[in-house]
């Protein structure tokens, strides 16, 4: 089961998962159905071919792909559900899928989460050791902040931020998992954890408490996270912050971007 961290649509469709070829989607992996009555989505279930995942060795790239249901009959069919286009663009996104112990953090949203209590709040994090979830600034690369996390499934975690949490204006962040080097601390001696060669990471937005911004009414649709407990990989988005898109088109990550890199986390079967 691949699960992808946000996905939005205008009208009725699919999202697919499919391989890479020569840098454009190939075959398909899975896909699950997707209504536009459902808003923007969360950590978005996509099952995959069991034939396909017993095949999968080390990392891959593979595409998150919005397709339509040009017939409308429900069914997808990958000859003649074409591709979503948003600006002019395909409606989808590029990540690096690996086998392996779990790992994988999740946090966008349709707006810019808003600081609380000088921290914010990521929605998911799992780690097949103990760690750190760490908060960076999205610009510059510099650590605002950082929680440890023992091994395991950890739901809304609370980052502190510092002084950025009390600034004027909306900033880019990202937020990625690390590997502790055994002393519980957080330093330069602790990893990324990886798939692939990609930090297990994801890119989203955050209002300081002090800035003066109207919040726009939710959109989110939460689907039930998985939490089978049986530990397997993770994929990863590069750290470039998605352009911002206007609400409405479909599309992955924070204001539904068509070029955001959406994160995957990924579940064995039972």
């Amino acid at each position: 089961m691949v699960v992808v961290e946000t996905a939005f649509v205008a009208s009725d469709g699919f999202l697919a998962v499919q391989r890479d070829d020569d840098g454009e989607p190939g075959a398909v992996l899975g896909h699950t159905r997707l209504r536009a009555g459902e808003g923007f989505r969360t950590e978005v279930r996509v099952p995959v071919d069991d034939a396909a995942w017993a095949d999968w060795n080390g990392s891959a790239t593979v595409h998150l792909v919005l397709r339509d249901d040009r017939d409308g009959d429900g069914e997808f069919d990958p000859e003649e559900d074409g591709v979503v286009t948003s600006f002019g663009r395909p409606a989808a996104a590029t990540v690096s899928l690996a086998r392996g112990d779990r790992a994988a953090v999740s946090a966008r949203d349709f707006t810019p989460l808003r600081a609380a209590n000088g921290s914010v709040t990521v929605r998911y994090a799992a780690l097949p050791a103990d760690g750190h979830l760490v908060v960076e600034n999205g610009t510059d690369g510099a650590t605002l902040g950082s929680v440890a996390l023992d091994a395991g499934d950890h739901r809304n975690v609370s980052v502190p931020l510092g002084d950025a949490a009390t600034g004027d204006e909306t900033f880019p962040v990202r937020a990625v998992l690390y590997r502790d080097d055994g002393d519980g601390t957080f330093d330069g001696d602790d990893t990324p954890a990886l798939a692939g060669d990609s930090p297990v990471a994801t890119t989203f937005s955050v209002t300081p408490e002090a800035a003066n911004a109207t919040a726009t009414p939710p959109l989110v649709v939460t689907a039930t996270p998985f939490d089978d407990g049986t530990a397997t990989p993770t994929a990863s988005p590069s750290p470039t912050e998605p352009p911002t898109a206007t609400p409405g088109q479909p599309g992955f990550g924070a204001l539904a971007a068509v070029a955001a890199l959406a994160l995957v986390l990924v579940a064995r079967r039972p």
